[in-house]
């Protein structure tokens, strides 16, 4: 299994990972008619409009607005159990066919849809999209496993893979389609330009400050009901909430911490839905102590999941006992046996592993600045001192602490990530392939890996199930990581404004005025 990003550009998309929850992903302003401005606020200035080249959550909020993929991930219902139902929506292609050996796609595509600047969607535009993707670092995890892309002719494409990937379809999710010839045209300043098929086009950029979207009319599904859109750039998170209260922007996402003031203001509709991001804790598996399985199983057992709830996210998450959500991630189980809180048997662990009166971690505990998760660092903290386990905490700069990370600088840290919905991209976290990427905690078994690649290529869903049962217990019996809970997206809304699916797969173009 490759490697799918480099070290720095990876550090990049996992710092897009930490915002995804708390930062007013899409935020938008006021009252009023169907054709009121929807304004949101973004942690930073948009730093690439290509789709195939971002790194950060702002630039993903872009992309989905002028650029549209194939096929898309859409939350459609939520179950009584909390649980969700997601589906593969086609955008650009109509409709698709499999082989019966799971190696070949063929995309029947869309007729008629029209690029921002009035040129005909078609096969060509496809291929230059996914050829091109296929160079960059950001995409290589999204176009892994195709040999070939072909147009059969101007409406169908034809993608051949090396193997069966049964979650080669959530791939594609990612891959968002560009116009071949506007794209050669602009060269390397499409860095700095738009136009896709999406429901809006750019209007203005104001020097990083502020971007303006009309609705595109001819847009295939219809017309957005927003007609214009702005994306303000606004790093601070109590700046943006301001803001939000003084009607400035029509909806933002709420941090934990000002869920209840938000709520009790009785002003304003609230959308909350649980989500796949997880806030976790990291051990460096190849440092001592934490190279000792014991080792690790106790801390996991010392965690008091409750009070991280409580007060690291001040109520607004649900305990997580697996870094595999099955509520929300496709073929994932609940471990056979989980770890709940028992400080005695940390301590009886400690004791085998050759620490009866605990230890000390003089590399102190990692946690990134400026994104609320000093809490959790807290927390964690006071779960070792009830076990012996003495540690001081080290708030470092985001950038430096991914890097950090990354290379295995780090005895022991509080992380958060989002993965796509899918088993088969937990190898990211799981696999050694990963060690120096995503696999941060630098975990390594060999079951495990031959598991996951076998898995990934493997059509029967009976015999893949079974593999992804056993490395979900194989990864909790090893203690690779400590799952501590489950994250909480709660969206505050202006009044007038609502949204027509769950907050799960909030697009712009489901936005309306009552």
């Amino acid at each position: 299994m490759k490697k799918i990003v480099s070290l720095l550009l990876a550090a990049a998309l996992t710092a897009s990972m930490f915002v995804g929850c708390d930062s007013g992903q899409t935020a938008g302003s006021g009252t009023g008619a169907q054709d009121r401005n929807i304004t949101w606020g973004v942690q930073g200035p948009v730093s690439s409009m290509d789709p195939h080249y971002i790194s950060a959550n702002q630039d993903i909020q872009f992309r989905a607005l002028v650029y549209e993929p194939l096929v898309f991930n859409k939350t459609i219902s939520e179950n009584p159990d909390g649980s969700t139902v997601t589906e593969i929506q086609h955008r650009l292609a109509e409709s698709h066919a499999l082989s019966d050996d799971g190696t070949v796609y063929t995309f029947n595509l869309r007729r008629g849809v029209k690029f921002h600047n009035g040129a005909e969607f078609k096969a060509n535009d496809v291929v230059f999209s996914l050829d091109r993707a296929a160079e960059s670092p950001f995409m290589l995890s999204h176009i892994d496993g195709i040999v070939s892309v072909e147009a059969t002719d101007d409406y169908t494409v034809v993608i051949t893979l090396e193997t069966p990937r049964p979650a080669f379809i959530l791939q594609l999710t990612n891959i968002y389609i560009m116009n071949e010839a506007f794209t050669l045209e602009a060269g390397d300043d499409i860095v700095d330009k738009a136009m896709g098929t999406g429901p809006f086009y750019l209007t203005e950029n104001a020097q990083g400050q502020r971007l303006d979207f009309n609705a595109f009319p001819d847009y295939y599904r219809g017309e957005a009901e927003a007609k214009t859109l702005t994306m303000r750039s606004i790093p601070d998170f109590s700046t943006m909430l301001m803001a939000f209260e003084a009607g400035e922007l029509s909806y933002v996402g709420v941090p934990p911490a000002d869920v209840g003031h938000i709520r009790d203001s009785g002003k304003y509709l609230i959308l909350s839905t649980p989500t796949a991001q997880i806030f976790y804790v990291i051990m460096n598996n190849e440092n001592a102590p934490f190279d000792d399985v014991r080792v690790r199983q106790a801390i996991n057992y010392a965690t008091n999941r409750r009070a991280h709830v409580i007060i690291a996210r001040d109520g607004e998450a649900y305990e997580a006992f697996t870094m595999v959500n099955p509520a929300m991630v496709l073929e994932a189980f609940m471990p056979d046996n989980l770890y709940e809180h028992n400080a005695e048997k940390a301590k009886e662990l400690l004791a085998e592993a050759g620490f009866p009166n605990g230890f000390t971690i003089d590399s102190r505990i990692k946690v990134p600045s400026g994104i609320g998760m000093e809490s959790s660092a807290q927390v964690l903290q006071e779960d070792l001192a009830a076990i012996g386990v003495t540690a001081s905490i080290d708030v470092v700069e985001i950038n430096s602490y991914i890097a950090d990370l990354f290379m295995g600088n780090f005895d022991i840290g509080v992380m958060a990530i989002t993965l796509p919905s899918h088993m088969t991209f937990f190898s990211q976290i799981f696999h050694s392939s990963f060690i120096d990427n995503l696999n941060m905690a630098r975990y390594s078994n060999p079951r495990v890996d031959e598991l996951f690649d076998i898995a990934s290529v493997t059509v029967n869903t009976d015999e893949r199930l079974g593999m992804y049962k056993e490395i979900i217990n194989i990864v909790n019996q090893d203690a690779a990581y400590v799952p501590l809970n489950f994250g909480i997206n709660n969206w505050a809304l202006q009044p007038g404004l609502n949204l027509r699916y769950p907050a799960h797969s909030m697009e712009v173009y489901d936005f309306y005025w009552e």
